[in-house]
């Protein structure tokens, strides 16, 4: 299950924050906006400006920092239902248009976003 690990440079005024989310194997780091320090429970992610999308040989997931910005990672997990990619347990939404078409359920994936959006869902 993933959870916030720890949450870094909250802004109060701009309720901007950085946050990282693990599952006890995996952490990324992510950005939020509208953020709640005191509701961190109910939340999903999302891949912002998803690049270099394609089917990995392997099946091994990772979770890493770019050097392209400061949010910036490559990611390489399993294509689940409703266009998730599954890193370890902490679950991605990825538009499913950025998907080749070759790429199917199950398959392993990997790709690079700009950024990994922290979403909270509110009465969560």
């Amino acid at each position: 299950m993933m959870y916030v690990k720890k949450v870094l440079n909250y802004d109060e005024s701009s309720t901007e924050a950085e946050v990282i989310v693990s599952d006890g194997e995996f952490e990324i780091l992510c950005y939020a906006w509208g953020f709640n320090p005191n509701c961190t429970v109910g939340f999903s992610l999302s891949a912002f400006l998803v690049t270099d999308v394609e089917k990995s040989d392997g099946r091994k997931c990772y979770a890493v920092p770019n050097s392209r910005s400061y949010f910036a990672c490559d990611i390489c997990g399993r294509l689940i239902e409703g266009g998730k990619i599954s890193v370890g347990s902490i679950l991605i939404d990825v538009d499913i248009k950025d998907i080749p078409k070759d790429i199917k359920l199950n398959d392993y994936v990997k790709l690079s976003c700009t950024r990994i959006d922290f979403i909270q869902v509110e009465n969560a």
